[in-house]
């Protein structure tokens, strides 16, 4: 998703080079894509604009790889289970269970928490304690995946600095 995102901001940045309105309801649509694959530009504004429409058509890929995820995995409880958390689609999932795979070998929340490096790291000193950012110890992917999904559910845009 990230991707197609990427690609379509770089076709907008293109037509806006050069003042360049599609007008159709959905520029990516198969009128928009039509429009923009008749239109002409200065030649390496042509080439960026044929390479990016070139790569969106991987979208094709992408929805065979998402199928074949859905086979191989669509079936396993523990997807199932956590599939209906707001953030949490089939492929987050799918990372989850294999980074974790046996939730039961964690004691505790805090434990499985610590381990992904899901933690804030603590300072110490007599009285005060200083919470500071998480401590990246443990399964980058897993940690990746978890941020991913928090993403969509934050109540806001991220504030200044967050990551």
């Amino acid at each position: 998703m990230r991707i197609r995102t990427k690609l379509k901001n770089q076709i907008h940045a293109v037509l806006g080079e050069h003042w360049v309105e599609v007008e159709v309801t959905d520029q990516f649509g198969a009128a928009g894509h039509r429009l923009l694959s008749e239109l002409r530009l200065p030649a390496v504004s042509q080439q960026r604009l044929e390479a990016c429409l070139r790569i969106e058509e991987l979208s094709d890929e992408v929805d065979v790889a998402d199928q074949q995820l859905k086979a191989l995995v669509g079936q396993d409880p523990r997807i199932e289970r956590l599939m209906p958390i707001p953030g949490i689609g089939m492929t987050i999932a799918a990372a989850i269970v294999a980074e974790v795979w046996d939730v039961s070998r964690f004691s505790s929340p805090d434990h499985l928490c610590s381990w992904a490096g899901l933690t804030p790291n603590g300072h110490s000193s007599a009285e005060p304690v200083r919470r500071g950012h998480i401590s990246k110890q443990g399964s980058r992917w897993l940690r990746w995946v978890m941020v991913e999904a928090a993403i969509p559910c934050a109540p806001g845009p991220p504030a200044a600095g967050a990551f």
